[in-house]
């Protein structure tokens, strides 16, 4: 494991496996869930074959119903064979008799006791005429049955047949009887069985509802609540026997048992051919007319208008027909055989997404040469704006899914292209997931997590920004106790005056013009009092410019100056005059370092000449053993470097005295950093470094000295490999604007940098603390007084282990100008 962490191809593999298995996961689960709502996992498939094929011979008997009158052999392209009975009772039927059918389209098939029969009374209003595969599938087919509009029939009284026990609606003489099943009761007069001359006065109101039973002397009471309540019939009017239950308000005195002529009138009547299939009465006395309904006066619900559709399926099924039997078939039995394998590779899929998922954040940022954990700008980017991106971008491949599935289940057949869309919407969602997750880990690891976030970002700001307000409240309170004099002076002139002006107000404005005169005068010394001040601030700031200017004999008239500005000023002229006793010692201490330099340079040069002529001539004798020629390498070598210090010693003396020879003239940079490229190409290459370099589309020109240009960049270059760690890359850009050129030196040091830039520029000063390199500290310091000789500039910026140099020159352009 630690060393797959370390190989970026596995990495990359690990990213696209682990979205891979989430795709498969994700199919996977919505397969084994249609296997689940299909019945699959719990019945055997010939049941749920059986099953979804009688629920779709519903479904198609369902059309047929809507297509009876002008379309029956709409379903001649399916599986299915049919045939249609009108009228009669579905226990009567026989379905051998071909002369009972309207329609008849059997012909490999017979119908018999294993046909489905569907019997309709009312007509189909509505149906889904082309059900999706998914609705098949499941069973969810949609259609429901239209009713004719009730009308209305005024009642004159409710009459009761003794011999048959039904209750009948008797209505005008222009309508007939209705024979009724079921009337319905929400309060009942009855009338006291005696004293029938207080009969008004002695009705009581019942609220609820009256049932009637099979026992003539029990009439139960149903109340508002669950309960019963048994009524005591003895203190009212006998009451029909009912064999039926009564649910219509009617007056006891209403009911009335049917005279002959009645009985003879109903007779006459053929009930059958009006059937009553719904009533609702309004409590309306109107003319001696007490009762509305509402009836239907259609004859749909009479048991002659009955709709019975017989249906079989072929078998075997025509796949050529390609219908909603064969793609269910299909289906099925794709998902019976596969319900168990879509469950283990599901749950596998899972488990390895899980483990590429840790694995891929586990070895996110690891590298072998190094613990240091690389972060890029995506990863410095707030984490409130990255997890909105990202959650934007998986938004949108999850809607996108879903788009696909809902596609798929509206689709009449099986579409395989919505369905491979959504395998890859899946999968970019959960790659941009993984990479997220990743992007979190890198994060945390690099320990940044925390620090780019948006709740970071306001707490650090509110923290600095009441780190400013302490640091100015303690300044403020340092400044009062530091001036304590000078502001008792100020609020004290500020108070006299305050006074002073206010006594003028109150007591002498409105007596005399000496109030107003002296007003007058008090202002014009206040006013000269200022303009003195501020001459004397004017003072302190140009005496304070000239030293910082450099010009330290300057010294200010502190004289005719008042209170604390005095002070300010003597201070001022103090410290000018520390100034330059300092710079004259640093002069001196930098005039005896170069002299001593220059004089140990000399003496020591003279007798290590003579010392390498002497190791030059014992290597052209013939000296054995070997070993004593080694001790004349190593002799060799020292000298050399030695005689390289004692030049460099020299060089830097004379650069930083200024005795250097400087000849500016126009430099092409271009050429002269090619040129210094290709002789480091060996020595770079050595050192296993990688050179890249940016210019400008254009050739820069800058005014140097070639020689002194050439030994900065020799310089620089030496640096370069001796001091960078190998198996980087070394970053060469120079560009130029209208005044200046620009050359940036950048590589990576094999040292950690724990000194700054400015101490790095000075003499016997390394970056190699341990000096196990070669080197004396000293081309850097001369890199700087050359460039310096030349009016430019050398900086050092270091950062970690990145070491970048930037040289600054004039250009030719504007040393013309």
């Amino acid at each position: 494991m630690k060393q797959l962490k370390y190989s970026i191809p596995i990495r990359f593999t690990a990213v696209i496996l682990a979205a891979v298995f989430a795709a498969v996961t994700a199919a996977g689960t919505l397969t084994a869930l249609l296997t689940y709502q299909t019945g699959l996992y719990t019945s055997p498939l010939k049941q749920v074959i059986s099953k979804n094929f009688h629920e779709l011979q519903e479904f198609y008997s369902v059309k047929l119903l809507a297509n009876s009158e002008n379309n029956l052999d709409c379903l001649e392209n399916t599986n299915l064979e049919y045939g249609i009975i009108q009228g009669g009772e579905k226990k009567d039927l026989d379905l051998n008799d071909k002369s009972a059918y309207k329609y008849y389209n059997f012909k490999k098939t017979t119908p018999g006791k294993d046909s489905a029969v569907f019997s309709y009374k009312n007509k189909a209003d509505y149906y889904n005429e082309n059900p999706t595969l998914l609705e098949s599938l499941l069973n969810k087919y949609h259609y429901f049955f239209s009713h004719d509009e009730p009308e209305e029939l005024f009642l004159e009284t409710i009459l009761y047949n003794d011999e048959n026990g039904v209750l009948y609606f008797k209505s005008t003489d222009q309508e007939p009887i209705f024979p009724i099943y079921h009337i319905s009761l929400s309060s009942i007069y009855a009338t006291p069985k005696k004293d029938t001359a207080k009969k008004q006065n002695a009705q009581k109101p019942l609220s609820g509802y009256l049932s009637f039973t099979l026992d003539p002397d029990t009439l139960k009471y149903e109340a508002d609540a669950d309960g019963y309540e048994a009524l005591d019939t003895s203190k009212y009017l006998s009451w029909q026997r009912f064999t039926t239950q009564a649910n219509y308000w009617f007056h006891a005195g209403d009911i009335k048992a049917m005279s002959e002529e009645e009985k003879t009138l109903m007779a006459d009547i053929n009930s059958s051919s009006i059937w009553l299939t719904r009533n609702n009465k309004y409590d309306k006395v109107m003319r001696g007319i007490k009762y509305l309904i509402n009836y239907y006066k259609s004859d749909m619900n009479s048991p002659e208008n009955t709709i019975h559709i017989i249906s079989n399926v072929t078998e075997p099924l025509d796949l050529q027909k390609n219908d909603l039997f064969v793609q269910q078939k299909r289906i099925l039995t794709f998902l019976y055989n596969f319900r168990i394998p879509c469950l283990v590779i599901t749950i596998c899929s899972f488990l390895c997404f899980l483990l590429l998922s840790v694995f891929c954040c586990y070895s996110t940022g690891c590298r072998a040469d190094t613990a240091f954990v690389p972060v890029t700008w995506l990863h410095k980017m707030p984490l409130f704006f990255f997890l909105a991106g990202t959650g934007l971008c998986t938004g949108g491949f999850v809607f996108s899914s879903i788009w696909c599935l809902h596609k798929l289940a509206c689709a009449k057949i099986m579409n395989k292209s919505f369905f491979i869309l959504f395998i890859l919407c899946v999968f970019l969602a959960a790659l941009i997931l993984v990479l997220s997750a990743m992007n979190l880990s890198r994060r945390y690891k690099a320990g940044i997590l925390w620090k780019n976030t948006l709740t970071c970002t306001i707490l650090s700001a509110l923290r600095s920004l009441f780190s400013r307000i302490i640091s100015k409240a303690r300044r403020c309170q340092q400044f009062l106790e530091s001036h304590t004099s000078l502001l008792v002076k100020g609020i004290t002139i500020t108070v006299a005056i305050s006074l002073i002006e206010a006594l003028l107000v109150f007591v002498w404005i409105n007596i005399s013009i000496w109030g107003i005169i002296l007003w007058l005068l008090l202002k014009t010394v206040l006013l000269i009092l200022v303009v003195n001040l501020l001459i004397q601030m004017k003072q302190l700031q140009t005496g304070s410019s000239l030293l910082a200017e450099g010009k330290l004999n300057y010294s200010l008239d502190t004289s005719h100056m008042l209170w604390e500005f005095k002070k300010h000023g003597e201070n001022l002229n103090r410290i000018g005059d520390g100034m330059a006793i300092a710079l004259e010692e640093r002069m001196k201490s930098e005039h005896f370092r170069t002299e001593l330099i220059t004089n140990v340079s000399h003496d020591i040069k003279t007798p290590l000449t003579s010392i390498i002529n002497y190791i030059d001539l014992l290597q052209k004798e013939n000296i054995s053993p070997k070993t004593a020629q080694g001790y004349l390498e190593v002799l060799e070598r020292q000298s050399a470097r030695l005689k390289k210090l004692i030049e460099d010693l020299m060089e830097a003396s004379k650069a930083s005295t200024g005795n250097l020879n400087v000849n500016l003239e126009p430099c092409d940079i271009d050429i002269l950093l090619t040129q210094i490229f290709g002789e480091f190409e060996e020595k770079l290459f050595a050192n296993q470094l990688e050179l890249v370099t940016q210019s400008p589309d254009s050739t820069t020109v800058l005014l140097a000295d070639n020689r002194h240009l050439w030994r900065i960049f020799e310089n620089l270059m030496n640096n370069i490999c001796k001091y960078s760690q190998p198996g980087t890359r070394v970053y060469v850009s120079w560009e130029a604007d209208d005044t200046k050129a620009h050359i940036i030196f950048r590589n990576i040091s094999k040292y950690a940098l724990n000194i700054s830039g400015e101490a790095l520029l000075e003499r016997f000063v390394r970056g190699d603390t341990s000096r196990s390199t070669e080197g004396n500290g000293l081309g850097l310091s001369i890199a700087q007084s050359l460039a310096e000789l030349m009016d430019g500039t050398l900086k050092i910026n270091t950062d970690g282990d990145l070491f970048k140099v930037t040289l600054t020159f004039p250009r030719e352009a504007a040393c013309s100008n």
